[in-house]
């Protein structure tokens, strides 16, 4: 197979290059921005006996996902927003990919103050997961920020998609997840994640909290 000449849009894909040892042969980009970058692979089946020389894969910048609870009120924060993808408007919560440099806690933090303008003294890591296990994604950092107030210095944020803030109970939002209306896959787990952890452990020691 002839190489192919990779298209590149708006800049190269600054991420890591994923291989799994014993399987990944090789790579060839198709297309790439900055913020993700589609190939082919030669795979390695695990028994060793076959190649699969077109094998999909598509890297993405990692991202957070933030499910807010404030302070006064007790009441979770999220956005009914649409995007490209979706058919109709969903619940989500706060959410962006993470900078050059940053550790996944300091994009949760940053995102929080630039979409809803908050702060938060308890922050919780619910864990970091592959999105799609066959095909790459990225990784997402899902976290639980409880307590929050306003923040005293709110950044700018970049989002082009128009957001409404809305309020919800603890039962509010369990219901709102159980009738399907949080859209993305990666949104649900994060608020699942998070309403499990606050029923069944707010009361350990927290992740870290803000000085």
């Amino acid at each position: 197979r002839a190489p192919r000449e990779p298209l590149v849009l708006g800049g190269e894909y600054r991420g890591p290059q994923w291989r799994k040892p014993n399987q990944t042969l090789g790579a060839t980009t198709l297309v790439e921005t900055p913020f993700a970058r589609v190939q082919l692979h030669r795979v390695q089946t695990e028994d060793g006996q076959h190649v699969i020389d077109d094998w999909l894969w598509v890297d993405e910048r990692d991202a957070v996902n933030v499910v807010a609870r404030v302070k006064d009120g007790g009441r979770y924060v999220m956005f009914t927003q649409s995007k490209y993808g979706l058919e109709h408007d969903s619940l989500a919560p706060v959410g962006g990919f993470i900078n050059d440099g940053e550790a996944g806690l300091q994009a949760a933090m940053r995102e929080l103050n630039e979409e809803l303008g908050l702060e938060c003294p308890t922050w919780n890591s619910l864990g970091r997961y592959r999105t799609a296990v066959n095909r790459g994604g990225g990784w997402l950092h899902a976290f639980f920020a409880d307590d929050c107030v306003a923040a005293t210095r709110r950044k700018k944020s970049d989002d082009l998609e128009k957001q409404m803030v809305v309020h919800l109970t603890e039962e509010e939002l369990l219901q709102a997840l159980l009738r399907g209306e949080i859209g993305e896959v990666k949104w649900t787990a994060a608020v699942a994640l998070s309403i499990l952890h606050r029923q069944q452990h707010h009361h350990h020691q927290p992740y870290e909290k803000t000085r």
